[in-house]
């Protein structure tokens, strides 16, 4: 359970997330604002991935009474990133309409 604070926000920053890359004169995808964002975005996904895990455990504990620890999935994260969004954004999909189908398929699996 440890290794997925340090793991799962990486691979969630690699796709670039809402961060809007620098003018290419200032480096694009490597410029210092745009880093500096990856950098933010990163510490809050390591909030998020937290908060997401203990509610997912305590819920799991009080409502199916089974001590499972449950943390976000690795595998589907990565597909996120490295596939459907593409790393730092270099994708065909926008990370805008690849979290929107996400929420959608979390309701529809819910």
């Amino acid at each position: 359970m440890a290794y997925i604070l340090a793991v799962n926000p990486r691979i969630l920053a690699d796709s670039g997330g809402p961060c809007v890359p620098d003018a290419p004169e200032d480096g694009g995808i490597f410029g210092p604002n745009y880093t500096e964002c990856l950098e933010t975005i990163k510490r809050q996904y390591i909030t998020a991935t937290a908060v997401a895990s203990c509610i997912a455990c305590v819920l799991m504990g009080t409502l199916a009474n089974l001590p499972i620890g449950l943390a976000p999935g690795m595998g589907m994260n990565a597909y996120f990133t490295y596939s459907v969004v593409g790393w730092r954004g270099t994708g065909d999909t926008s990370w805008n309409a690849a979290c929107t189908a996400i929420l959608i398929e979390g309701f529809i699996f819910f």
